[in-house]
């Protein structure tokens, strides 16, 4: 952003010798307007000296004129009210830790994310972890500590536990600069595995088809699920509890007695 600097020296075709604005040369941008009014333009950079709304921002200017004459240099800057306050230095944040840090994730597990930044009192632009929005759900602890929470939801990305969670922070403070959108996620080390897509069975048939059971004969249950690997939680047949017969077959099926 800018600011413009008006300069009135009641004396026209001044030849400018110092002018800077926040300990910042700007002469380049001197401009003669005649009668005696001269104007230039500061631009904030980045890491130029903060000022607060409550203080005035420090100038430098000196004229000569056609005779070698000198204004000798002019300090007194506009009062801090009407003077604008001066955010030059970006938040940046720092790094982002997981917890937990091991273990498998499930739908409805939350992983915790912790944020360092360089400011407290940022307020949120984006925030994703596993291309999850979580922007609504992020305290600020102070100190340019920060928390922000996510919940696996059936549906989500998978991710193994060789593999990094995808994340992605970004902050602004109240002037408005930015940090860097940050996505430097923990190593896989330090992150947990997520499962976000429950299993399911699509087909039961039976051995044998047809005829008639009688005390003592058995009956086998072919199981067609989605997924290899599962374990038990509920079968029965007829009733009975049948869930410790229960064989991984390695080629999503499965089968029960």
């Amino acid at each position: 952003e800018t600011i413009s600097v008006s300069i009135n020296a009641g004396e026209a075709s001044l030849a400018l010798q110092t002018l800077t604005v926040n300990n910042k040369d700007i002469s380049s941008t001197h401009s003669d307007d005649g009668g005696g009014i001269y104007s230039a333009t500061y631009t904030v950079t980045e890491g130029d000296n903060d000022i607060s709304d409550a203080s005035q921002i420090p100038i430098i200017i000196k004229y000569n004129d056609a005779a070698g004459n000198t204004t000798g240099n002019y300090t007194t800057s506009p009062a801090a009210g009407s003077s604008p306050g001066i955010d030059a230095n970006s938040p940046g944040i720092s790094s982002v830790t997981f917890s937990p840090t091991a273990g498998t994730l499930k739908v409805g597990d939350q992983l915790a994310a912790t944020i360092i930044a360089s400011e407290s009192g940022l307020s949120v632009n984006t925030a994703t972890i596993n291309g999850v929005d979580v922007s609504g759900n992020i305290t600020d602890n102070g100190s340019g500590n920060y928390t922000a929470l996510y919940t696996v939801a059936e549906g989500n990305s998978d991710v193994g536990d060789a593999a990094q969670i995808s994340i992605n922070f970004k902050f602004a403070d109240s002037a408005g600069n930015t940090t860097a959108a940050y996505t430097t996620s923990p190593g896989s080390g330090s992150t947990p595995a997520i499962d976000a897509n429950s299993p399911g069975v699509t087909s039961v048939s039976f051995t044998p088809t047809s005829g008639t059971l009688k005390v003592g004969d058995s009956m086998t249950m072919d199981i067609t699920a989605d997924e290899t690997g599962l374990s038990a939680v509920a079968i029965t047949m007829n009733g009975v509890n049948v869930a410790g017969t229960l064989v991984d077959n390695s080629n999503n099926t499965y089968t029960v007695t």
